[in-house]
C-alpha cells in the first residue's frame, strides 16, 4: 500500500516554506529528506515514506539511548519526532579538526559532529541497530 501521495507532499511543501519564512536555511536535500537550519536546530522534512521512516528510527533510538552509546558504541544527536513526522535535531559542529572516532567511519559518509564536546552521529537512521522492542512499538512489527 503506497502512503505517500500528493496532498501529505503539499503538507511537507508548506511546512518548508513555513520554515524558510521564519529564516531557516535549506542546508541539504537527500533522497529522502530535506534539511533545514537556524541557530542550534535542524528540522528533518520527509520527502517520501522512506524520510518519514527514518525520522521515526532516528527520534526512537536517540531516546533509548540518549547520551549513552548504542550497543555498535555509536554516540548520537538528541532529536525529537514532532506531530507532523518530521525530525527536529540538534545542530552539530561538522567543521572539527579533531580526529574522528573509530566507529565514525561505520556511518554513511561519516556524518558525525560535534555536540557538547563529543562526536555524535547525526544521519544515522539506516546505520543503527533498532531494538525489538523499539521495532515493535513503533512499527509494530512481529
Amino acid at each position: 500500500m503506497k502512503l505517500w501521495n500528493s496532498t501529505i507532499d503539499s503538507i511537507y511543501k508548506k511546512f518548508a516554506k513555513k520554515l524558510e519564512s521564519n529564516r531557516f536555511k535549506l542546508l541539504d536535500c537527500g533522497s529522502y529528506r530535506m534539511v533545514w537550519q537556524r541557530k542550534g536546530i535542524v528540522i528533518k522534512i520527509p520527502l517520501n515514506e522512506s524520510g518519514i521512516l527514518d525520522n521515526m528510527v532516528e527520534s526512537a533510538v536517540w531516546h533509548r539511548y540518549k547520551s549513552q552509546p548504542t550497543p555498535q558504541g555509536y554516540y548520537l544527536a538528541p532529536s525529537r519526532l514532532l506531530k507532523n513526522n518530521c525530525l527536529m535535531m540538534v545542530s552539530v559542529d561538522v567543521d572539527s579538526d579533531d580526529d574522528l572516532p573509530a566507529w565514525a567511519y561505520n556511518i554513511d559518509g561519516c556524518q558525525v559532529g560535534i555536540y557538547k564536546n563529543r562526536f555524535v552521529a547525526y544521519d544515522y537512521a539506516l546505520d543503527v541497530e533498532v531494538p525489538d522492542d523499539l521495532a515493535q512499538k513503533y512499527f509494530g512489527l512481529f
